[in-house]
């Protein structure tokens, strides 16, 4: 990996986003989750309790890890002090791309959504995805030249 510190714009956008996944992270606690039904019909939980336990056992774990402001522990780490796992960890803020991709999945086995615009949802955050991914292996191939 690059050992130099990251560039300050780098720094500074990359921690609003973490803040605004912080701020993501703590709504889950109130946000009602929707689910398919037998009939496949979807229900919406309400009940603050029931959220906060499915959120804690589905999506949080996640969305704590990847809420860690990696860059800023990138600059105040030398670089032989832990930065090269802190620049590991920051891949994990791709997996988000497949929470997308499973929350589109069980929309479309529901009965009641169309799967025109869903589908499209699936195909741009692989596409995303991979295109990252192929960037950082053509940066990776690049530098070791």
């Amino acid at each position: 990996f690059d050992v130099r510190p990251p560039p300050a714009w780098l720094v500074v956008f990359s921690t609003l986003a973490d803040l605004a996944m912080i701020a993501h992270t703590l709504s889950g606690f109130f946000t009602g989750y929707s689910w398919v039904g037998e009939d496949g019909s979807v229900n919406v939980e309400l009940h603050l309790v029931k959220i906060a336990w499915h959120y804690l056992t589905h999506s949080f774990p996640l969305d704590a890890a990847t809420s860690l402001p990696v860059q800023v522990g990138i600059v105040a780490l030398p670089a032989d002090q832990g930065s090269q796992f802190l620049r590991l960890a920051g891949f994990l803020k791709g997996s988000r791309a497949f929470q997308v991709h499973a929350e589109a999945n069980r929309i479309l086995g529901s009965a009641e959504v169309q799967g025109g615009a869903v589908g499209t949802v699936r195909v741009i955050t692989w596409m995303a995805l991979g295109c990252h991914f192929a960037a950082c292996a053509w940066f990776w191939a690049g530098r070791e030249a």
